[in-house]
């Protein structure tokens, strides 16, 4: 996870706030006269972590049906074909889909 606080090659800081915007607001309007502030980003808080912050909402679909079908179960119980069908797709948007979610869940975990 990034550091709430960097510095940036051009000379800016980069700050992560996390919290009730109001109060921010707030915050920002009485320093707004001393520094240049841009507002990069706000939104709801999801923890880093959170399989909702690195999936998509289609990639999370389909992660949940691999496990319901056990195709993470050793001995593995289900085929990408097998999913497809369950989820009406083509075996080959299945497996591009599992590649993808497997990359994503991964690299997040060695970060």
């Amino acid at each position: 996870m990034p550091m709430p606080v960097q510095f940036l090659s051009d000379d800016r800081l980069r700050v992560k706030f996390i919290g009730d915007y109001k109060p921010l607001q707030r915050i920002l309007e009485r320093v707004s006269e001393f520094v240049d502030i841009e507002i990069e980003q706000a939104g709801e808080y999801v923890s880093p972590g959170h399989l909702n912050s690195v999936l998509t909402d289609r990639q999370h679909e389909i992660l949940s049906t691999a496990i319901e079908y056990g195709y993470y179960e050793v001995p593995r119980q289900a085929t990408i074909q097998e999913i497809a069908d369950g989820l009406g797709l083509s075996q080959a948007t299945v497996g591009e889909h599992l590649q993808k979610i497997e990359a994503r869940i991964l690299s997040q975990a060695v970060r």
